[in-house]
């Protein structure tokens, strides 16, 4: 039985994005819009929160996926 493996320039595999090369490229380019995102969400939403809970969004959306390499 013979199968044919379609090819793709980028794909998500547990939480990294690996591209055609196995560089890095992909990831980071999806990791800076994530962070793009979610620190415009953290400067607009400033002036509202605590420094508490700024600091538990921030290690949430943004630490948390530096560190572990995935994200969600």
């Amino acid at each position: 039985l013979e199968r044919q493996i379609d090819r793709v320039t980028g794909k998500k595999f547990l939480g990294l994005v690996l591209d055609k090369n196995l560089t890095w490229s992909f990831h980071i380019d999806s990791l800076v819009v994530k962070f793009q995102k979610s620190m415009g969400i953290l400067y607009r939403s400033g002036h509202y929160l605590s420094l508490d809970i700024l600091k538990n969004l921030y290690y949430s959306f943004i630490n948390s996926p530096i560190v572990c390499g995935t994200f969600i």
